[in-house]
């Protein structure tokens, strides 16, 4: 059985990595303490791909959150996938990257640390899928009627 360490940084990861786990909790039937509350044997069939069963009866996400400030997400984010890369060579990996954009954020480096950061996913990652914000925070604004996305 494939097992998937899910790993997520800065406010956007995250924020975006928060929702994950709220829908992939759910799906499982496992509520915010670890416990198992579901009704059907089908969610218990691969809940070990993002968890582990603790002793106490308790699923354990395998995650690794930390939370990056300002133009370090990009920096310590693009060498913690070559560090996993040069240890784990064989292993599949697959990077979810939300690119800057001056409507959501009034950082003027952003755009500097995405470009240079951008050489290291493409080098190391198997899949980069790419989000653009501005897009993303339109999509929040027009379609959902959201008056402050963030």
């Amino acid at each position: 059985m494939r097992e998937i360490l899910h790993i997520q940084g800065g406010q956007c990861g995250n924020q975006i990595g928060s929702k994950f786990w709220e829908v992939v909790c759910a799906e499982h039937g496992i509520d915010p303490t670890g416990r198992y509350h579901g009704d059907s044997d089908i969610q218990l069939e691969r809940v070990n791909v993002y968890f582990n069963e603790a002793s106490s009866s308790r699923f354990v996400p395998r995650a690794v959150c930390h939370s990056l400030g300002g133009g370090t997400g990009s920096g310590m984010g693009t060498l913690l996938i070559s560090k996993i890369r040069e240890e784990y060579p064989d292993r599949m990996m697959l990077t979810f990257s939300v690119f800057p954009s001056p409507k959501v954020s009034d950082t003027v480096v952003e755009p500097y640390n995405a470009t240079l950061s951008v050489h290291q996913l493409v080098e190391n990652a198997d899949e980069c899928m790419v989000l653009d914000n501005e897009a993303l925070y339109d999509i929040c604004f027009r379609t959902l009627k959201l008056t402050t996305p963030s």
